[in-house]
């Protein structure tokens, strides 16, 4: 079952907040003699006071009615503004133009996820050249399918612009139901953190009656028998819930099965090991300090492995252990190993001690341990055997963000397979290159993309993806790397 995480900035609606970047990127790039020589005056904007009261505090909101997207009093508010903003730079001038033709260079570029197997099918996302938004494909499983080409002919299950043609409705896939013959999608519409969650039959190719209302949710997961499926709902009322829906029945029937509790200040992430015999909670206090509690589902017993200490865990299940990478005695970070059996922390064995540098992450990749640690402000991978023995390093590029994880049960990393991400004028440039796992030494290897050379007006900061996936024996890595740019944005 996939952790949940803090929400994601909402998804804005892409034909709009790429006009928005536009027109902000234009107005640092532009000479003064684009702009008008009489300064206009700033568009009023309706106030309208709204207060909630939370925890005891009032908290105003002056601009809640601008949350409301279809209202008509926001989309004449958007278009006055749209008005404005064409009077100031222009409809059309030469640095306009020049900046248009950059930032669709750097924003039309194919996407795709790593394949998630259903059955005899594995299942993706992709977004091809000159779509503004990704569907939802797939194709038969083979053994050695190969990346996920761009130009390739995939089946299309899920088409977004089916749901509303303007593009600014996507789509992701949540999960597939252990026998494949359910596929649940995610439906964010517009720029809310809320989604809306569906079943599709893919027998018939039709949804089910089952779904979720506008909601926050996250830890998504069929249940191993594919009769129904869990998952956290969030509110910001009454706090987080993890839910059972049976297929068949009406969603205001779930069962509660834990964090009845917790109030809205906090965020809950359920998974499993053990093929369900046990469930791991992890309770986050905002970003200060979270718990970790196990159940055993065969007894019901609960236990808080992290009761009466302030520090921070982050929970993996490796084998038939949980490893925990916390701050725990170890400001800058350490791995210890968690028995279900005999969970008391007196029994936790070090996996691998505190260090000079950071711990930030680590993954379990081929039987060998990938530590990502933070120094002087960037990232080293070094590499240990289970035990904790040095096994050497992943070479990275100087003064570089790099991540590197093993996929996720289910999912299939295809060896070579590519995407670039959307760009940002306002992000550093970023690169995902994926190790290849079947080298002569069986560790992945980092190899940096060449550089691209930049044309026309170059945006002050842009940011590209590569993305890669491999197999390997069991298990698959991937590895990102970023690095900052600032080029200057200059007439060329």
């Amino acid at each position: 079952m996939p952790s949940a995480r803090p929400p994601r900035p909402p998804a804005r609606a892409v034909g709009c907040i790429w006009r928005v970047l536009r027109l902000a990127a234009c107005a640092t790039a532009v000479t003064a003699s684009t702009v008008a020589a009489q300064p206009r005056a700033r568009l009023a904007t309706r106030v309208s006071r709204v207060v909630d009261t939370l925890h005891g505090v009032a908290v105003e909101d002056r601009f809640r009615w601008l949350e409301s997207q279809t209202s008509p009093d926001v989309l004449a508010w958007i278009a006055a503004q749209n008005r404005l903003a064409l009077e100031t730079l222009g409809p059309d001038t030469p640095a306009r133009r020049a900046l248009s033709a950059r930032l669709r260079a750097l924003l039309d570029v194919p996407t795709s996820s790593a394949p998630r197997r259903g059955g005899d099918w594995e299942y993706f996302t992709l977004r091809r050249t000159g779509e503004e938004v990704a569907s939802v494909y797939r194709r038969h499983w083979v053994t050695n399918a190969g990346i996920v080409a761009p130009d390739s002919q995939y089946e299309r299950l899920i088409n977004p612009l089916d749901l509303r043609r303007d593009g600014t409705t996507s789509v992701a896939i949540e999960a597939v139901s252990p026998d494949g013959a359910l596929l649940m999608y995610s439906v964010r519409d517009g720029g809310p953190d809320e989604i809306t969650v569906k079943i599709r039959d893919l027998r018939t190719g039709k949804d089910l009656a089952d779904s979720l209302p506008p909601a926050l949710y996250a830890s998504l997961a069929f249940a191993p028998h594919g009769r129904g499926f869990y998952y956290v709902h969030r509110s910001r009322l009454e706090g987080p819930r993890f839910r059972y829906h049976q297929l068949g029945l009406s969603a205001g029937s779930d069962s509660l099965l834990y964090g009845e509790f917790l109030p809205p200040t906090h965020f809950l992430a359920v998974s499993t090991a053990l093929k369900g015999r046990y469930r791991i909670y992890t309770i986050s206090h905002g970003w200060a300090r979270n718990e970790v509690h196990v159940q055993d589902t065969q007894t019901g017993n609960l236990v808080d492995l992290t009761a009466g200490v302030d520090a921070h865990f982050s929970p993996q299940v490796v084998d038939d252990e949980l490893w925990l990478r916390t701050d725990l005695d170890a400001p800058r970070g350490r791995v210890v190993a968690v028995d279900f059996r005999n969970p008391r922390r007196e029994a936790w064995r070090i996996v691998l001690p505190e260090s000079e540098d950071v711990l930030d992450a680590f993954t379990l990749i081929d039987g060998k341990l990938y530590v990502t640690y933070l120094r002087n402000a960037a990232h080293r991978i070094a590499v240990f055997t289970r035990d904790g023995q040095p096994a050497g390093e992943v070479a990275v590029p100087p003064n570089a963000t790099v991540s590197i994880r093993g996929a996720e049960p289910g999912v299939r990393s295809s060896r070579l397979h590519r995407s670039r991400n959307r760009g940002s004028p306002t992000s550093s440039t970023s690169r995902l290159v994926h190790a290849p796992c079947g080298s002569a030494s069986g560790s992945p290897l980092i190899r940096a993309p060449s550089r691209s050379r930049s044309t026309g007006i170059a945006p002050r900061t842009g940011r590209a993806r590569r993305s890669g996936w491999c197999r390997s024996a069991g298990t698959r890595a991937a590895a990102t790397r970023r690095r900052s740019s600032m080029a200057t944005a200059a007439l060329r």
